[in-house]
């Protein structure tokens, strides 16, 4: 999920295991040369998500690699097949008003901006529609609300 601090997460799990950290956001930016919210306001979600499935495959085939992703990724099964194949899958489980905190604003968050009401009650809506992809896709879960090292040491201690 936006907020949860995939990034941020990603990049101190992969200092700590001497692994490269690959962000699937960064890799569909750089494929299509402009931003996800352009490609967004461009070709809508359906093409999007068609970046996103390229990028995963991607990212996937990185030996080792810790992989950032967008908080749909794992609406599609293809993207959940690459990610496992890859490793494990983790949910960094975030409560909506941490993740409206992080965030600010939907500002470059199309799929945010697509539902009304207050942030934290958009992110709230956005979480109970993709909760059982996430619980289906997840090989653990970590409560996410807390510091980016907070949350790296409890993967750590998690994973299997």
């Amino acid at each position: 999920m936006m907020g949860s601090g995939k990034s941020s997460v990603g990049d101190v799990l992969a200092r700590r295991l001497g692994r490269t950290l690959v962000d699937v956001d960064v890799l569909i930016e750089a494929a299509a040369g402009r931003s996800i919210a352009q490609i967004f306001a461009d070709e809508g979600e359906m093409s999007f998500r068609t970046w996103e499935r390229a990028a995963i495959q991607k990212a996937s085939a990185v030996p080792g690699a810790v992989i950032a992703c967008g908080g749909g990724a794992v609406l599609d099964p293809d993207n959940v097949a690459s990610l496992r194949a890859a490793g494990t899958v983790v949910w960094l489980q975030v409560s909506p008003e941490v993740a409206a905190r992080r965030l600010g604003s939907d500002e470059g968050r199309p799929v945010l901006r697509a539902i009304s009401g207050e942030l934290a009650e958009r992110l709230r809506t956005l979480i109970a529609r993709r909760a059982d992809a996430y619980a289906a896709a997840a090989d653990m879960v970590v409560d996410a609300d807390g510091p980016a090292e907070a949350v790296a040491d409890a993967v750590l201690r998690e994973r299997p």
